[in-house]
């Protein structure tokens, strides 16, 4: 059951997530690109688990530092990911931001015409109209620049690669498909979210879709 507080979306717990069989080899053979879409909602469920693996937190260090479901290069995770959901079981559509240490959602003030500009931004239309989401990770490049210098640059899209990954495979074990997107219009995609560009910036995305 979804409950809507203050626009925040609560999330199926992962302890209550079923256990899924899954043949590991297989899943990685199977692993692939898919790019076109069913009208079926995902559920509340399925966001859950792509949600949970993706940037699920497993433990929170005295430093305040998360361990996830992810590598990331000192658990410094400066990755946010944000969503548009146009097609998931009661919810409604819009921009959401997921807050990873109490697993739920939050309802982002995006105006709807903000958010299709945000969305005309990727070169994939077709792709992009029929995805039940859109998963967004805005890296924080201020908090990542405190720690590495200007090596933050090159730790950012290897945090991204890892957390894209888990989303394919993820994808692949609930029947889902996914499709990264890499071509997009950047200043339009961050004038759209309110994003500078700078020390907030799009760096990765991806879509999800029932097949």
């Amino acid at each position: 059951m979804s409950e809507m507080n203050a626009a925040i979306l609560r999330l199926p717990e992962p302890d209550l997530l079923p256990d899924k069989a899954i043949n590991f080899l297989e899943l990685i053979e199977l692993r692939a690109s898919r790019r076109q879409y069913t009208t079926e909602p995902l559920s509340l469920q399925e966001l859950s688990y792509l949600l949970w693996c993706t940037q699920g937190v497993k433990m929170v260090a005295e430093s305040g530092r998360t361990l996830r479901n992810v590598p990331s290069a000192a658990a410094l995770h400066p990755l946010t990911t944000l969503l548009y959901l146009s097609n998931a079981e009661d919810v409604p559509r819009g921009f959401y931001q997921f807050l990873p240490v109490e697993h739920v959602l939050k309802k982002l003030d995006v105006a709807e015409e903000l958010a299709q500009d945000a969305l005309a931004a990727f070169e994939q239309q077709a792709m992009v109209q029929q995805s039940a989401a859109m998963f967004l990770w805005v890296a924080d490049i201020l908090s990542g620049i405190r720690t590495y210098g200007r090596k933050v640059y090159e730790y950012i899209y290897l945090d991204a690669g890892h957390i894209g990954q888990n989303l394919y495979l993820t994808a692949q074990a609930l029947g889902l498909g996914a499709c990264a997107v890499g071509r997009f219009d950047e200043a339009a995609l961050h004038q759209a979210l309110a994003l500078d560009g700078e020390e907030k910036k799009i760096v990765h995305a991806a879509c999800i879709g029932k097949i």
